[in-house]
């Protein structure tokens, strides 16, 4: 457990940065164990995301449909024949090719009636898996690239993500965008299971991985910025630790609900809620306002902080305090550095790589 660190600043001159101010409200009170507790929920919905993939991209088994058979289904090992006057037609089916073969009574395969063609429509195996993404948009076959091209699309908007949200939180501030985050994941989140067509679906689900890319990165950010100096390292490792619990929590989700919609639903919904949740009870990082000379508001908060911790807060502590914004950069910086840019690529290509390695198997 993390435990409150003991006030040894004085309320003068022993104040000179802002990590001294956490010190003297406590390190890690009430307050910052109410906030944590709230972003560590959070950190969990992305993992819950990631470990999804495994269950929503299944492909089960399946073999052909039998042409004109609306009510045909898997069934493993099953003989396909359909009786007529005066032959029988063997449907000899496999995953992506169909054999036509007409058989006469004395058992004599005519070679005129074998006419191999490609599948257009497949039956799947259910006893498992209800309903995937792959079986709901036929991505088997010859189509089989167009399932690792949609993960390589989610992949890609985390990427992305992860450049926007970075620069955002710097300029809106951690708060905005983690509930902005939140809310449109769990908007694209549901967007993506209602999605008719494929081109669709793959555009959604690349505004999806935009979204929830950087929920963790923010969520840890916000805290390690109200946590106290002394209990930094543990407060950043327990929420990471925790985050994993997305993946054991999901694997139980997919247990019980089967088809990838309703496992999506159950993932998607929660962002919404917690968006809403965090709306009234999560504060903005005081350290960040008082980058931004916004010192009222972020008085306020230490002020509540050091109320819920049982603390004293000094008038006018925040005018001993000197924290300037640490200097922008930006993308075109990288031109400059062409050794950092180089190794920032082969990471990025490294993760695209292996990621969609990931989704072929």
């Amino acid at each position: 457990m993390i435990e409150d660190e003991p006030d040894n600043v004085d309320f003068g001159d022993g104040v000179k940065d802002f990590d001294d101010i956490l010190v003297l409200i406590g390190e890690f009170g009430k307050f910052q164990k109410l906030v944590f507790l709230l972003l560590s929920i959070a950190s969990i919905l992305p993992a819950m995301d990631y470990a999804a993939v495994v269950f929503i991209e299944e492909t089960p088994d399946f073999r052909c449909r039998l042409p004109g058979d609306l009510n045909d289904s898997y069934s493993p090992g099953m003989a396909l024949y359909l009786n007529t006057s005066d032959h029988v037609t063997s449907n000899a089916t496999a995953q992506c090719t169909q054999l036509d073969v007409v058989i006469n009574h004395q058992g004599n395969v005519s070679q005129d009636g074998t006419h191999p063609s490609k599948c257009t429509e497949w039956v799947f195996d259910t006893s498992v898996v209800k309903h995937s993404y792959p079986m709901q948009f036929k991505l088997v076959c010859d189509n089989s690239w167009m399932l690792t091209f949609s993960y390589i699309m989610y992949v890609s908007g985390t990427l992305i993500g992860g450049l926007a949200f970075g620069l955002l939180s710097d300029w809106a501030g951690r708060r905005f965008s983690l509930l902005l985050a939140l809310g449109l994941s769990g908007f694209f989140g549901l967007g993506w299971v209602f999605s008719p067509t494929y081109p669709c679906s793959i555009a959604i689900r690349f505004m999806y991985g935009m979204f929830t890319s950087e929920i963790f990165t923010l969520s840890t950010t916000l805290a390690l910025e109200l946590v106290g100096p002394h209990k930094r390292m543990i407060a950043g490792t327990a929420v990471g630790i925790v985050s994993t619990a997305g993946g054991v929590v999901v694997t139980g989700i997919a247990y019980f609900l089967r088809d990838w919609r309703h496992l999506q639903l159950s993932i998607s919904a929660p962002y919404l809620v917690f968006a809403a949740t965090l709306f009234w009870l999560l504060p903005e990082s005081p350290r960040w306002l008082l980058t931004k000379g916004r010192h009222e508001e972020a008085e306020k908060i230490l002020r509540r902080a050091a109320k819920m911790n049982g603390k004293e807060f000094p008038k006018g502590l925040l005018t001993k305090v000197e924290i300037n914004e640490l200097p922008s950069t930006s993308i075109r910086a990288l031109l400059h550095a062409p050794k950092l840019m180089f190794r920032m690529l082969l990471l990025y290509i490294n993760c695209l790589h292996g990621n969609a390695n990931k989704s072929k198997n």
